[in-house]
């Protein structure tokens, strides 16, 4: 077991798992106009999503790949990407409701596990072999980074209590459904450097220097976030306006990135 806990990979794994739960502690002490507690809480789990985005890439620099760290990968998502943000969902703006807002908080972190579990029987069965461009719902790394950023910038705007709770209740219950919905989303791995890409990445790269020259970082996060979930849903909009089945595209999720037996391996887990 030491042979395991040792490996690097499954540190920065272990790494995420300590932010998380450390998220969750800070959040379950905060009080509802705490906006400090809220921000190291928030900041947390985006610590927690950095470390687990370098898990998979150590794994593969050190050649140490196994399928325990696959698993503890999956394992530890739930509670950093799915405990921590319902947790601080719940003190954030959710505790107004009582128990109906303890139920919405667990929604998000149960349709975190149906996500990963779905993924998780799809991506070692049998299913067919397409394209790799895009993810089937949001993935819970995702759905929990979009929390973080949301509150941090709601701490940096030097807020104290959430000025309508009735949103955070439509947020949660908005990213609920994106994670175990069949919306396609594009994971960007096969971009190709055309003239409309650079054009494209020129633009981004302008607006992220006005933001960040105009405004702060945690705005920007959050533009780059809705702009990613609202894209997807522009796009599956015009998808079934073309009259195509939702089910024509498989995915390629990032969840199984982290300690790849092989690194081709990657390249062929579909669902």
């Amino acid at each position: 077991m030491m042979n395991y806990i040792m490996k690097p990979a499954n540190l920065f794994t272990s790494a995420s798992l300590f932010c998380g739960l450390y998220s969750v502690m800070v959040s379950a002490g905060a009080e509802p106009a705490d906006s400090e507690a809220f921000y190291i809480a928030a900041l947390l789990i985006i610590y927690a999503g950095i470390f687990d985005a370098l898990d998979g890439r150590v794994a593969r620099l050190t050649h140490t790949e196994s399928e325990f760290g696959v698993q503890m990968d999956s394992l530890v998502d739930v509670v950093s990407f799915g405990v921590a943000p319902g947790v601080l969902l719940y003190k954030w703006g959710l505790e107004a409701y009582g128990q109906a807002g303890f139920l919405v908080a667990f929604l998000f972190t149960l349709c975190g596990v149906f996500r990963l579990a779905r993924f998780n029987l799809t991506a070692v069965g049998d299913a067919p072999k397409t394209s790799n461009r895009y993810t089937q719902g949001l993935t819970i790394t995702a759905a929990g980074g979009m929390v973080a950023v949301l509150v941090l910038h709601h701490a940096k705007m030097r807020a104290t209590e959430v000025d309508s709770n009735i949103s955070v209740l439509l947020l949660t219950l908005m990213l609920s459904y994106l994670m175990i919905s069949t919306v396609k989303f594009r994971t960007f791995r096969e971009i190709r450097f055309s003239p409309l890409t650079v054009t494209t990445v020129a633009l981004c790269i302008a607006s992220i220097v006005f933001v960040l020259v105009r405004y702060e970082i945690t705005l920007l996060l959050v533009l780059i976030g809705g702009t990613y979930i609202g894209s997807a849903l522009l796009e599956e909009a015009l998808y079934f306006a073309k009259g195509r089945k939702a089910t024509d595209v498989y995915y390629l999720d990032d969840e199984f990135e982290t300690n790849k037996l092989e690194d081709d391996v990657e390249e062929e887990v579909h669902a």
